[in-house]
C-alpha cells in the first residue's frame, strides 16, 4: 500500500505494514504525521518516506519503524540514488535515529551493496524488478547485495 488505502483497511486486509508519503501519493506533512500515528494504533509497521534530506530529518521525530529517502527525479532512472547521493546518505544515517531505506534508480546488486555500505538497511525498488525478464533472478541479485 502506498497511501491510497486507510491504515484500518490495510490491517483488515491482512497487511503488516504501510509506506507513507510515497512519491506516487505524496501527502501534506500534517497528514503524514496523522497517518503514521493511525498506522501505529493498528499495529502496522511504518516506512515514512522523505523526498529531501530536510524532510527525512523532520520525519525522524515520528514514531515510525523506518525512514525512507527517495529523490523523485531519480525514480526509474538509470542513475541510482546511491551513486548520486552516497555522501549525503552516509551523513544522513549518522543524524537520524531510525533505520534508513533508500530508493530511486536502484537497479542491481552493486547498488544494494553500496547502499548497505553507506548505512542503509534496505532499498525501495520497483522498475528494474518489475520489468526484469526474470524477476526472481533480479530479486536474488538485489538481495545478494545485502548479504555479501
Amino acid at each position: 500500500n502506498t497511501g491510497w488505502i486507510s491504515p484500518y483497511s490495510v490491517k483488515e486486509a491482512g497487511a503488516t505494514g504501510v509506506l507513507i508519503n510515497h512519491s506516487e501519493h505524496k501527502i501534506p506533512e500534517e497528514t503524514v504525521i496523522k497517518t503514521a500515528e493511525k498506522a501505529k494504533q493498528y499495529g502496522l509497521k511504518t516506512l515514512v518516506i522523505g523526498h529531501t534530506i530536510d524532510q527525512v530529518l523532520k520525519f525522524d521525530s515520528l514514531d515510525c519503524d523506518f525512514l525512507g529517502y527517495e529523490k523523485e527525479d531519480l525514480i526509474a532512472s538509470p542513475v541510482s540514488m546511491i551513486d548520486q547521493q552516497e555522501t549525503a546518505i552516509r551523513e544522513l544515517v549518522k543524524k537520524i535515529k531510525h533505520p534508513l531505506i533508500i530508493g530511486a534508480g536502484i537497479n542491481d546488486g552493486e547498488d544494494t551493496k553500496k547502499s548497505k555500505l553507506a548505512g542503509a538497511v534496505g532499498v525501495l525498488m520497483a522498475t528494474y524488478f518489475v520489468t526484469a525478464p526474470d524477476p526472481e533472478a533480479k530479486l536474488r541479485e538485489l538481495a545478494n547485495g545485502f548479504i555479501k
